[in-house]
């Protein structure tokens, strides 16, 4: 039985022996080859570099012949040389099994080692280790579970404070353009109101032009009218100023031209009313002007009524005058009365002038205004229209972000609860993994410890085949 033994392991000695030399070979032969590759690749050296590898090529023979010979010595010495076989004694056999089991002998006391202190922690403080995860565990899922459920509620403080800030703003901004709008509407009823009125100042200026005019053509028909009759219907109007004069009437008239200049003054002095009454219902830029004009159609009138009233007291007198003297008196008023006349026409075209400039410069003056006016009221108008469209463009903006806002809000809820289902599912997953693996774990343990105890019971097997009859008494290792 020792004799089986021992050849059985030198048949195994013998074949790992073989395969040592041989992979030891095919090292060697691929070593070589790659050398002669890479020498065959690199070019040819000079004459120092090439003694250099030669005495470097030596050295790496002497020491490859040098380990060849270390190896050859220590496969004699174990009993093996090229091509032999040698019966190995049952101390060598067993300085050999010795040396082939001390590193598994190691690595199993180690790993012994490492179990029983892992055991003895596991043992000694699992409980309490445990309690103390499960603790950390409950407090971390509260305190997620407290941030869960408070999440809503604060995201739905932080959208109502935004959506409060927002309507705030919305509101200030409203009132802001309601004022605006107010004075812009304001503004442009005042312009409607000065365009009314400075339309109707122009209107009454063209009558008051129209006016002016038309007596202007009076005066003038009625001064012609009043030649004509002075000069007689047989008289041409270029003769010189003859006096048509009745010999035995000259009181009658004197008295009738008397009223004839009466009735001049008077009609002058219509006309000056009236020009006074348009002076002071006008309203026109020149106000200084008009003043000066009117304060000028007033001393005028005055003028006009004293004369009047003189030519009224003369014709008083003229009763009981003399026909000599009536003639006198005639002719020396009739001079008078041409000179107060002339004076009194150029005083009255002047005054005509005047006014005529006056009204035409209010007119103009009053065009250009009304003409910005409506330039005015046109640009409120515009700008009106263009508030009134943003409006329109924002209302239609606020609801095309209403129904955006809604659309993220349904979408933010659905991804919300997808999430949720998601994290539920793979907390009951994670849940379900954690639980196979704590079983897979004891199953592993328990096959380890299985193993561990079938492999050290096979080394106390092999043990006791191995060992000598005379050892097979002594006692071996404790089984755990």
């Amino acid at each position: 039985m020792d004799v089986t033994r021992t050849h059985t392991f030198q048949d195994v000695f013998t074949s790992r022996t073989t395969f040592w030399q041989k992979s030891l070979d095919e090292a060697r032969a691929t070593l070589e080859t790659r050398w002669n590759q890479d020498m065959n690749q690199v070019p040819k050296p000079s004459d120092a570099r090439h003694r250099c590898l030669t005495e470097r090529r030596a050295r790496l023979a002497m020491l490859l012949q040098t380990d060849q010979a270390r190896w050859e010595a220590e496969m004699a010495l174990m009993g093996q040389g090229r091509g032999q076989r040698k019966t190995l004694t049952v101390g060598e056999v067993e300085d050999v099994k010795a040396r082939v089991d001390a590193p598994r002998r190691v690595r199993e006391d180690r790993r012994n080692k490492a179990w029983d202190d892992c055991q003895s922690a596991s043992v000694a403080t699992n409980l309490d280790v445990r309690c103390a995860e499960l603790k950390k565990v409950e407090t971390a899922h509260s305190q997620e579970r407290t941030l869960e459920a408070k999440k809503p509620a604060l995201e739905r403080a932080e959208r109502a404070r935004c959506m409060e800030e927002k309507r705030c703003r919305e509101r200030e901004r409203q009132k802001i353009h309601a004022e605006v709008l107010q004075k812009q509407m304001a503004e442009l009823k005042e312009r409607e109101e000065e365009a009314k009125h400075l339309a109707r100042e122009c209107v009454l200026l063209m009558r008051e032009q129209e006016h002016l005019e038309m007596e202007t053509r009076q005066r003038k028909m009625d001064e012609k009218r009043r030649k004509q009759a002075e000069l007689g219907p047989h008289q041409h109007a270029s003769s010189p100023n003859p006096r048509h004069c009745l010999n035995k009437h000259v009181e009658v008239k004197l008295r009738q031209r008397a009223r004839e200049v009466q009735q001049d003054l008077e009609q002058d002095k219509k006309l000056l009313e009236a020009m006074e009454k348009a002076d002071e219902e006008r309203s026109t830029v020149a106000k200084e002007r008009c003043e000066r004009s009117l304060a000028e159609s007033r001393w005028l009138c005055q003028v006009l009524e004293q004369q009047i009233e003189l030519e009224k007291e003369r014709e008083a007198r003229m009763v009981y005058i003399p026909r000599e003297e009536a003639e006198r008196e005639l002719q020396r008023r009739e001079e008078k009365w041409e000179r107060e006349r002339m004076a009194r026409v150029r005083l009255m075209e002047q005054l005509l002038e005047d006014q005529v400039q006056q009204v035409h410069a209010s007119l103009i003056a009053n065009r250009a205004k009304w003409e910005e006016s409506i330039k005015n009221r046109e640009y409120l108008i515009a700008q009106l229209e263009a508030e009134r469209e943003k409006e329109k463009q924002e209302g239609l903006k606020k609801t095309m972000e209403m129904e955006r806002w809604k659309d993220q809000l349904a979408a933010q809820v659905e991804e919300k609860n997808e999430r949720f289902v998601k994290e539920n599912d793979k907390r009951r997953e994670e849940n379900d993994t954690h639980r196979l693996e704590e079983e897979r774990a004891e199953v592993i343990a328990a096959k380890m410890e299985d193993i561990r105890l079938t492999d050290f019971n096979q080394v106390i097997c092999n043990h006791i085949i191995t060992t000598p009859a005379h050892n097979c008494t002594k006692r071996g290792p404790a089984v755990r």
